[in-house]
């Protein structure tokens, strides 16, 4: 999820407390992490390995609430590439 005009990646952020829902709503929950303990460790080293690489990170925090409304309101699948988008759309708001 990369804006290529400040060479930025923004990545979510998910909070501990609606993980829960988010594998209840998600449409590929079978490809997430089943716990949020374990999705923050694998997006604490994906984090470290891009700055390795020298990418400049933002992390975005999701509200999963938020997510759920909008995949409704624009009849989408709540899947990785719609998250992503929806990354980039709340980044660009500034939220």
């Amino acid at each position: 999820m990369q804006n290529t005009d400040n060479m930025v990646t923004f990545v979510p952020f998910y909070l501990p407390e609606q993980y829960q829902t988010l594998l209840e709503i998600a449409d590929d929950s079978d490809l997430l992490e089943k716990t949020w303990e374990e999705w923050f460790k694998k997006h604490f080293i994906f984090k470290e390995e891009m700055k390795k690489k020298g990418l400049l990170l933002k992390e975005v925090v999701i509200d999963i609430e938020e997510l759920h409304n909008y995949c409704i309101m624009n009849n989408v699948s709540n899947t990785n590439a719609t998250r992503s988008i929806f990354t980039i759309q709340i980044a660009s708001l500034g939220k």
